[in-house]
């Protein structure tokens, strides 16, 4: 029987000096290296998992089997469900590959057992669950990884930004924020900014708790120096400016 028992659990880490920075870019890199690699497992388990229930329900034969027993086991936390079918005039009695609280001693449910030997057997469909799980935890894995790996990226050009663009003194305007939804224990936000001469930059960002831009507050935007449209927007300097002061 499978069992999906744990989900990642993530942290976020405020840095606020040279040397924690450094170590914030490893946690992000090794962060990434993590979730990518359980959003494989989770995808190969769903994989295999999808593939043995499809296997029963393409190959084996249907049937009717009645509960005769439900036993808890202390030792691997697991409830047992014992059921009895016939097949080919013969009674086969085993354990099942699935629990559900809806099962009760006496219910009949249908099973799918292989035609060469009756006692492999499967509940099929309704094991399409625990493969359905192994999906959606590696689809928010990978979703994850790519919020990671774009904001690594952004980071990268934003460095480049400050070494070769044209810097030029903005003010907050305001952000917007999304606090009903979380990624990574961050909210999705907005932040909008203007320069002397009107023109509104603005930059997509997962906002931590801690993190406080105020409306009308100078921070330094960086342009490509042949494509305007190319900017970067400092929010970390902004953000330790702030906490230092």
């Amino acid at each position: 029987m499978f069992y999906l028992t744990t989900l990642p659990m993530f942290y976020i880490i405020i840095m606020k000096n040279g040397n924690e920075t450094m170590k914030k870019t490893k946690n992000d890199l090794n962060l990434l290296i993590i979730f990518m690699l359980i959003a494989i497992i989770f995808m190969v388990c769903g994989i295999f998992l999808s593939a043995k229930n499809k296997k029963y329900v393409s190959n084996g034969i249907k049937t009717e089997a009645t509960i005769t027993r439900l036993e808890y086991d202390d030792e691997s936390d697991e409830q047992k469900v014992y059921v009895k079918f016939h097949a080919d005039g013969v009674t086969y009695e085993g354990k099942l590959d699935a629990y559900s609280s809806f099962m009760h001693e006496g219910d009949t449910i249908a099973i799918y057992y292989m035609p060469d030997n009756p006692n492999d057997f499967s509940c099929g469909k309704m094991n399409s669950l625990p493969p359905l799980l192994c999906f959606s935890a590696a689809i928010i894995l990978f979703a994850a990884s790519a919020v990671i790996m774009y904001g690594k990226l952004r980071k990268l050009s934003g460095k480049t930004l400050i070494k070769n663009g044209n810097k030029i003194t903005a003010t907050i305007n305001y952000v917007e924020v999304n606090d009903k939804t979380k990624v990574l224990e961050k909210m999705p936000a907005t932040l909008y900014c203007i320069d002397d001469n009107h023109n509104v930059y603005s930059v997509k960002f997962l906002m931590a708790n801690d993190e406080d831009y105020k409306n009308g507050d100078k921070i330094d935007v960086y342009t490509d120096k042949n494509n305007s449209e190319k900017y970067f927007i400092d929010r970390e300097k902004y953000l330790s400016d702030n906490r230092n002061n």
